[in-house]
């Protein structure tokens, strides 16, 4: 239910709580009340960030310019790959970062994963990096085994490049020496299109980009998405192509109650 006050013989919903704060009026979004010695939160004014559908947009702020992000899964997409440290709401840069090369060896050792978690990782202010969750996400140990660091043994990152299995790709028809896909994640919700439709449209971004799943049958080689969406081969791992960041924040984080002209709801 709506609340007024009257101001000047006119009444005006009221859309937020201000508190002044050295002299300057700043929004409210949560109250809090002790009770038996710990705080609860007795009031807020957004929503959590567990409450938007899948598909909606999030814009957050890189170096204080804001970018667009997908929401792309909600929960741990499976906990029998994936660590418990991965349930949370997973997010997708809408466009890609950065061009650089991958370089050879597995995701953990590619510059890729130090970029997005060093340089990238600051662009970002505190409030916005302390709802990044530090998740352990599964990769492959190498191009030519079929071993897949998981759960416990996964990957320390707060950032990452998604994997091919997460995109919905199960297998695609390349030549044969390129042709074996990494075992190392599940289906996020945005991509489970089980005809196959709008799936290319889900994935298409501003410029080609990397997946972190080897190709397990080709040395120095790494499958990398079209700008179009489609994902129909794998590139040499020295070449350089996108990077489009992902990451899992905080489930109760609060964002704004409704999408602002763009569409796109903002952390609180």
């Amino acid at each position: 239910m709506s609340r007024y006050a009257k101001s000047g013989g006119v009444l005006h919903e009221i859309t937020g709580r201000y508190a002044k704060v050295n002299g300057v009026w700043q929004q409210v979004t949560a109250r809090y009340a002790k009770n038996n010695g710990a705080w609860n939160q007795v009031y807020s004014s957004g929503k959590k960030l567990s409450d938007l559908p899948v598909g909606s947009l999030l814009k957050i702020n890189e170096s204080g310019v804001p970018q667009q992000y997908i929401v792309v899964h909600q929960g741990n997409p499976n906990t029998s790959i994936y660590d418990s440290s991965c349930h949370g709401t997973w997010i997708l840069r809408k466009n890609v970062v950065s061009s650089m090369a991958w370089e050879f060896g597995n995701y953990s050792s590619s510059p890729i994963h130090s970029y997005l978690n060093g340089s990238f990782l600051a662009t970002f202010d505190s409030d916005t990096q302390s709802n990044i969750l530090q998740i352990k996400i599964p990769y492959a140990e190498s191009y030519d085994s079929s071993t897949i660091n998981a759960l416990a043994n996964g990957l320390s990152t707060k950032i990452f490049i998604p994997a091919v299995k997460e995109l919905g790709i199960v297998q695609y028809p390349l030549s044969t020496e390129q042709s074996t896909i990494p075992d190392e994640g599940a289906v996020l919700s945005y991509f489970d299109y089980p005809n196959g439709s709008d799936l290319y449209l889900s994935r298409s971004t501003n410029s080609e980009w990397w997946t972190r799943s080897l190709s397990l049958s080709a040395a120095r080689y790494v499958i990398y998405v079209h700008s179009t969406g489609e994902i129909t081969a794998s590139e040499n791992c020295t070449n350089s192509s996108g990077v489009r960041p992902a990451m899992i924040l905080n489930s109760t984080a609060l964002v704004s109650t409704s999408p602002d002209s763009d569409n796109c709801y903002t952390l609180q």
